[in-house]
């Protein structure tokens, strides 16, 4: 079900988006960022009542305007008096929260998803090392898993590995490596590779491409087998110098998103209109 998401989602937005890559990631992480933004407020216009929210935005910023005056001449009473009216104010208003996320539901996952696939990482040039690492249940440490060669990619050593003792999140488990570069890069500009993963008697699928403006999926879940297969590329860093936040699996391009879409949607509000 993931790998048909993804496969819908990749397709489409590809279409709709897919020149962005021809660009820096960042400036990719913008457009989605302030498209997202504009999505969420957008859906606004067609799914609430807006008079009612104009109408209520005025009478909260006419009740905040009456505590500051009743604060100014010292009562406190009446000061709550509007404190709580405009509290009241914000509660009744809340009924029309729900549609427009619902609405925008669809679109920002279709985005969100494009961006994991296409915008977390550097994609591999043609003549880069590339490392696999396949995260495994505990009890397969000391045994050994391989990758089924393929023409035309080298492995560093074998393309058998041996299952070390690991952790991934800070949970103990076993790990097995793999590196690899493209045999003969002057054979073609762009070369995709189907991998598959062997360990006992269950095949895994996974893969590389080198040279292009993507990266085959970094992240493969195999959660029947408990099994989880990275490629080790690297990170971008949007801008050039926002972080990730390793603690809660915010990568970078997420915490750049995040920072952008947030005033897109009080800009597209207040470009717009709406409330």
């Amino acid at each position: 079900m993931i790998d048909l998401w993804n496969h819908f989602a990749l397709t489409l937005i590809d279409i709709l988006l897919g020149w962005l890559l021809i660009f820096p990631t960042s400036v990719a992480i913008l457009v989605v960022s302030v498209g997202s933004g504009a999505i969420l407020t957008l859906a606004r216009r067609f799914t609430t009542d807006q008079t009612k929210l104009r109408i209520a935005a005025e009478d909260r910023k006419r009740q905040k305007q009456l505590v500051k005056e009743a604060k100014a001449r010292g009562d406190k009473d009446a000061a709550k008096r509007h404190a709580a009216v405009r509290n009241q104010i914000s509660v009744m208003t809340l009924n029309q929260e729900g549609k427009p996320l619902l609405v925008s539901l669809l679109p920002i996952a279709l985005l969100a998803t494009w961006a994991v696939e296409r915008l977390e990482f550097h994609p591999p040039k043609i003549d880069e090392e590339v490392s696999i690492i396949s995260y495994v249940p505990r009890r397969f440490v000391g045994q050994t898993m391989h990758i089924v060669p393929v023409e035309g990619l080298s492995p560093q050593g074998t393309w058998i590995s041996a299952i070390e003792p690991g952790e991934i999140m800070g949970i103990p488990c076993g790990e097995a490596r793999w590196t690899f570069r493209v045999s003969n890069p002057e054979a073609a500009p762009i070369q995709d590779f189907p991998l598959q993963v062997r360990i006992e008697r269950d095949t895994l699928d996974t893969g590389l491409r080198f040279g292009a403006r993507t990266y085959a999926s970094a992240r493969r879940w195999f959660p029947q087998h408990e099994i989880r297969i990275d490629t080790d590329l690297q990170q971008v860093r949007p801008f050039g110098f926002v972080p990730g936040i390793e603690a809660i699996l915010f990568p970078p391009w997420l915490i750049a998103y995040i920072l952008l879409v947030i005033p897109s949607v009080f800009g597209t509000k207040k470009l717009f209109g709406i409330y």
